[in-house]
């Protein structure tokens, strides 16, 4: 698993260690590291081999099979041109990147607009409009005419909507009053482009508690999000397992954006 030294990697470090521990049991290694280690510890082999230096000894490496990012998907992520260098690397070695640049690409906010478009998902799967039913309204804010209707309805009804940019892992979006502003902001600025306008999510409250630092919070409003875990592998352009891996559901104070 790859970790940043730079970042509060034990922002969800159950999530993390959940996959880790199933490997394990299985009799598969796993190494929990960060780009800085790898950085100084890792290398590509003249085969593309990704090959890691674990324990301090010089002959220590160990080939890597598998990389799971936890890290790299930010600009924040990459405060040099070493880290775009690294990333480059293990995409390019014989490792398999979980997930893989296109793969990280394609989950971005932009591309998640095109996949409510007519025709896009028609072209991915045989049931779109089935798909179509979870979607919510997600609207392009480029500076012409139809991006400048959508970012008026920002303006007018902020308690409805949610302005997100083009960026991934929580925490970046903005809400309310911030996304009034934000939109005022970015009225003449091209860089509008590169955010969305997406229909605010209210789903049910109910009353519940917290566990934080071994002491209850609560009674408290609260709303859960379920999130489903797939499984996407290919090799040579062909389709290997494609399958939903199973549900997760993280719940949190309704006060929090």
């Amino acid at each position: 698993m790859v970790e940043s030294d730079f970042e509060n990697s034990n922002f969800n470090y159950f999530d993390q260690q959940i996959p880790l521990n199933a490997l394990e049991e299985e009799g598969v290694s796993t190494v929990r590291c960060s780009t800085d280690y790898l950085l100084k510890h890792g290398r590509v082999s003249e085969h593309g081999r990704y090959l890691i230096q674990l324990g301090g000894d010089e002959d220590g490496f160990r080939e890597v099979s598998v990389f799971y990012f936890r890290t790299m998907y930010a600009p924040s992520h990459f405060p040099g041109p070493e880290y775009w260098n690294l990333r480059r690397e293990m995409e390019l070695s014989r490792a398999v990147c979980a997930p893989s640049i296109p793969h990280t690409i394609v989950n971005m906010k932009l591309f998640q607009m095109l996949l409510t478009q007519n025709g896009i998902l028609e072209s991915y799967s045989a049931s779109p409009d089935l798909i179509k039913e979870a979607f919510f309204a997600t609207l392009s804010l480029d500076l012409d005419e139809e991006g400048n209707k959508n970012a008026a309805l920002g303006l007018q009804h902020p308690d409805q909507y949610v302005l997100k940019p083009q960026r991934e892992g929580g925490g970046n979006n903005y809400w309310g009053s911030e996304m009034v502003e934000k939109l005022q902001e970015l009225e003449q600025d091209p860089a509008r482009g590169r955010f969305i306008l997406m229909k605010k999510i209210n789903p049910p409250r109910f009353i519940n508690r917290f566990i934080k630092n071994g002491a209850v919070v609560g009674p408290l409003e609260t709303v859960s999000e379920v999130g489903l875990y797939s499984v996407f592998c290919k090799y040579d352009g062909k389709e290997v397992i494609n399958a939903v891996a199973g549900p997760l559901v993280r719940t949190k104070d309704v006060a929090d954006n």
